[in-house]
């Protein structure tokens, strides 16, 4: 399948999208296709993540209290010691961006 070995190049593992989403039967379906995990974080998971945004939303802090839905969304869901690798990007209808947490890092949290 064309979409996961593009996703596989990246390591992806998971979609991540807030919890107000999770009826999106698009998510699911893209969730699918790409064949990754589909994981929905609570506001508070991407408010703990406002701080380490690097774009900002009138929209997203008007109706998610974060600069960017997307960046928070991949940060919370990489967990600890993530870094955006993509900021937000837009489409006419999503936005998206890619998070992750260097291999060192975890091994250093496991020592």
């Amino acid at each position: 399948m064309p979409g996961a070995e593009r996703a596989g190049a990246i390591g992806a593992r998971q979609l991540a999208a807030p919890a107000h989403k999770s009826d999106s039967a698009m998510l699911a379906t893209v969730a699918r296709e790409l064949e990754l995990e589909l994981v929905f974080l609570s506001a508070a998971a991407l408010a703990d993540c406002d701080g380490v945004v690097l774009t900002e939303s009138r929209r997203a802090r008007a109706t998610a209290d974060v600069g960017s839905v997307a960046e928070a969304a991949a940060l919370a869901a990489a967990g600890a010691g993530a870094r955006l690798l993509l900021p937000r990007r837009l489409s006419a209808r999503a936005s998206c961006a890619v998070a992750w947490v260097d291999a060192h890092h975890l091994s250093k949290e496991s020592s």
